[in-house]
């Protein structure tokens, strides 16, 4: 289909009915989603409570939220949907259901039969690229999880992606740890003792970077380190 709304049963919530007459949208089943490619339209998931939750994270709404991800991925490997997009999603209203994924990343990953080191979240724009070392983590948790082995697996799988999605090879920086990205170990040895020396090949030696400088539009366009 060429733009869709996957949802709840549409006449039970006054949102998405006045979206649906807003957009001119068409509601229906998988035929009808097919048939009619023009526009936005509404997939009914037939899942609509006897009567409106109350406000907040709840067990009904996590499931309904797995429920409609896992339909969405369903409708895109058939090639009903061309693509899916996700919106935010509670993870407070996951745990209350009993659904055991953090967060979309790893229930992607599942629904696609994919190891969650296969996989990658991304943020992309027509002049970057960023993906994360470590996502759905206490802080605590993420800054144990880093490695060499684990950074090294991560830039070849943006490596071979990029080539694979955008047709050439990324220029790849990454952001320091610590303030400064350690300022040679003064607030912190992770960048020289872990991040440094997994990065030198991948990227050229160039040492990890600040988040404020790396982010800057001199770091973005300079050419990549010889």
């Amino acid at each position: 289909m060429g733009k869709g709304l996957a949802g709840t049963d549409a006449t039970g919530w006054p949102e998405v009915s006045m979206t649906a007459l807003e957009w001119g949208s068409k509601q229906g089943s998988d035929a009808a989603v097919r048939s009619w490619p023009e526009g936005p339209a509404i997939h009914d998931m037939g899942d609509r409570p006897e009567s409106p939750p109350a406000p907040g994270p709840s067990a009904s709404g996590g499931r309904s939220s797995a429920m409609y991800v896992k339909q969405a991925v369903a409708l895109a490997r058939t090639g009903t949907a061309a693509a899916v997009v996700t919106a935010p999603i509670s993870k407070e209203a996951l745990r209350l259901a009993n659904v055991r994924y953090p967060g979309h990343t790893e229930l992607l990953a599942d629904l696609c039969g994919l190891e969650f080191g296969e996989v990658a979240m991304m943020f992309v724009t027509s002049d970057l690229k960023v993906a994360l070392l470590t996502v759905h983590l206490p802080l605590r948790e993420a800054i144990a999880a880093i490695s060499q082995e684990a950074i090294l697996a991560r830039l070849r799988l943006l490596q071979s992606e990029h080539r694979r999605w955008f047709g050439n090879d990324p220029r790849l920086g990454v952001c320091g740890l610590n303030p400064h990205a350690g300022e040679a170990g003064l607030f912190g040895a992770e960048e020289r003792d872990i991040l440094s020396p997994a990065i030198a090949a991948p990227c050229s030696g160039a040492p990890p970077g600040g988040s404020s400088t790396s982010f800057s539009p001199c770091s973005m366009t300079r050419p990549p380190s010889p």
